[in-house]
């Protein structure tokens, strides 16, 4: 018999075990900012489930070659941390319980790999805004076959233009208490926040790195590791979209034709009035570390550039 204390979670963690065991609730969404141990506590969670409740999940990372150095190493540390050793058993790409679950670790390089996963409780697609809609739907559809199923997901807010971005904005969403009726550790911090979707069939969790205990440091517990806070202040005069992207867990801009950090580019070509011959180009630049915009107008008429 294992016993958990208190002191081992970060508050999210204490969130998560609540609406997992709501029957409601079929999806979880985790996201935030770097260092908010997002996946550390879902690893936490899940391998605590699987063990009590003699179930099985399936951690799901896009990239194959990446899951040895992200997701086992992530679970590896969650489950020393919950001195589970004992049950556990690490394998090269599953993790093996005493009583004969198992937590599975899988890339998805293509789509039909997510097929045929009828049996787990739980999947999680770490890292979410790296899958296609597609993928996350395939997902969806093809977890079944077990009571009481659920569909969690991490990642981090980089692009506001992406597929979950509007997903979430389509959904209507219910505040909840960011603590847990008596239980001060279960308190997120002001920056973060936890919604339900209207129909309860899903929750949006949003945290930072000043919800993790072993950043900030907790009552009793925990450190606070004030090198890499350091880092991160001095990241927001330095480059404050950056700051509030990778630190607080805004949604940022991810412009894939940028060649320099920090500089978003628009650029539109068109015609005013094609039979006099008169064409224009309007370049938009936005340098987010100076907070400034910059506009240029080319227009040609008659052989003649002029901006």
């Amino acid at each position: 018999m294992v016993n958990f204390r208190k002191t081992w979670f970060n508050p999210l963690y204490f969130h998560l075990r609540k609406y997992i065991d709501d029957p409601k609730i079929r999806v979880i969404k985790i996201y935030g900012g770097k260092s908010s141990a997002k996946t550390f506590s879902v690893a936490q969670l899940l391998a605590i489930l699987c063990y009590v409740d003699n179930c099985s999940a399936i951690a799901y990372r896009k990239e194959s070659s990446t899951i040895k150095t992200t997701l086992k190493k992530t679970f590896t540390k969650a489950i020393d941390s919950l001195f589970m050793g004992d049950v556990w058993e690490m394998m090269d790409m599953k993790a093996c319980c005493s009583n004969g679950s198992e937590i599975m670790f899988r890339g998805l390089d293509k789509e039909d790999k997510i097929k045929g996963i009828e049996g787990y409780k739980y999947l999680l697609m770490d890292e979410l805004d790296h899958y296609s809609l597609e993928e996350w739907q395939q997902a969806n559809f093809s977890l079944r076959g077990v009571e009481g199923v659920k569909l969690l997901a991490t990642w981090n807010p980089v692009d506001e233009n992406s597929w979950i971005k509007a997903a979430i904005d389509e959904q209507d969403w219910i505040d909840k208490s960011l603590i847990i009726d008596g239980m001060g550790c279960s308190l997120l911090d002001s920056t973060s926040f936890v919604r339900m979707s209207r129909d309860g069939s899903e929750v949006l969790i949003k945290t930072t790195y000043l919800d993790n205990k072993w950043m900030v440091g907790g009552i009793g517990f925990g450190f606070r590791d004030e090198n890499l806070i350091k880092v991160y202040e001095d990241m927001r005069v330095k480059n404050e979209n950056f700051y509030n992207v990778n630190v607080l867990g805004e949604w940022g801009v991810k412009d894939k034709n940028k060649k320099t950090p920090g500089v978003k580019a628009g650029f539109l070509v068109g015609e005013t009035s094609p039979t006099r011959g008169i064409t224009f180009a309007y370049m938009n630049f936005i340098d987010f570390p100076k907070n400034r915009a910059y506009n240029i107008i080319l227009i040609k008429s008659k052989g003649e550039i002029r901006v």
